[in-house]
């Protein structure tokens, strides 16, 4: 930078830098998505356990290689903190919405671990 400070006269460093500024802002974007926001029609009264659905929510896999070492996955820039945060992130969002609507019971888990509660003609301890 000292050899373009020495190169150019000050006059017109003020201007150059102004320019590379508006050049960098220029490459950002925005862009907003309008969307339609649909309320949850919720039960206004209680409904009976036994006529509630099960319903099992399984966790989304987070993409991670299972035999891959810490070190490897940030080489790749794989952070398997976030990646498991973002595994777990929408299903939770899910169960939430299902628990507010009042009609079903909710187990969330690792696929082959969530047993229904009662058979409903698939058995007793359905594991999905």
């Amino acid at each position: 930078m000292s050899g373009l400070r020495n190169a150019l006269p000050a006059w017109l460093m003020l201007p150059l830098m102004g320019a590379m500024l508006l050049a960098l802002g220029g490459c950002s974007v925005v862009r907003t998505i309008d969307y339609e926001q649909t309320s949850l029609k919720a039960c206004r009264r209680q409904v009976a356990d036994d006529v509630r659905l099960d319903v099992g929510i399984m966790l989304f896999d987070s993409g991670i290689p299972p035999d891959s070492t810490r070190e490897e996955n940030e080489e790749t820039l794989i952070f398997s903190e976030v990646r498991q945060a973002e595994a777990r992130y929408m299903p939770y969002q899910l169960k939430l919405t299902l628990e507010s609507s009042g009609l079903a019971n909710l187990t969330m888990g690792e696929p082959g671990t969530i047993q229904c509660r009662r058979s409903h003609g698939l058995g007793p301890h359905q594991q999905v």
